[in-house]
């Protein structure tokens, strides 16, 4: 073998290094970005249900001035919560965008049902349980998903499920 086909040898073999190794680094950055949004939704989706089961867990009287500002709280969490939910949907694989929507709408509907706006009511206990059932529910589907949504073959996946999406979209 004559240098100049051992050098282009070489030199195409750093380049396949190279790609790869780009690659590789593309993913992993993708992976810790995926890591630190669901650890920040999840820290809201725990916010959130402590505002909520405290709001539960406080019985309201009638002349009870503290109840706009506490509907509101809860309320800017959920709008805050529906906001985070966007990007994370777009790592999320097909399936688990779906799962991810059902149990937020479950952990909506257990925050929000019932009186919520009732001015007068009694302390609901079983309601702020159920609420965070609800939340460590959502937020134990929310790192599996990011699990699964994390391995290669997956992050490989997710655009052709999104060509094949826009395809059946289009027809």
């Amino acid at each position: 073998m004559t240098w100049t086909e051992a050098f282009f040898v070489a030199m195409m073999g750093a380049l396949v290094g190279g790609g790869v190794s780009l690659l590789v680094q593309r993913w992993r950055y993708s992976v810790d970005q995926w890591s630190s949004r669901t650890t920040e939704f999840c820290a809201e989706v725990t916010k959130l249900a402590d505002a909520a089961s405290e709001f539960w867990l406080a019985e309201r009287k009638k002349d009870d001035t503290k109840l706009t500002a506490d509907v509101m709280r809860v309320r800017g969490g959920l709008m805050r919560l529906e906001a985070l939910q966007l990007p994370i949907q777009t790592w999320c694989l097909p399936q688990d965008t779906t799962l991810l929507s059902t149990r937020f709408g479950k952990l909506a509907d257990a925050i929000t049902g019932g009186d919520f706006l009732k001015p007068t009511r009694k302390a609901d206990l079983n309601r702020a349980l159920e609420i965070q059932g609800a939340a460590a529910d959502l937020i134990g589907h929310l790192h599996n998903s990011r699990v699964t949504a994390s391995t290669i073959r997956a992050t490989m996946a997710r655009p052709l499920h999104k060509r094949l999406n826009k395809w059946t979209s289009d027809c």
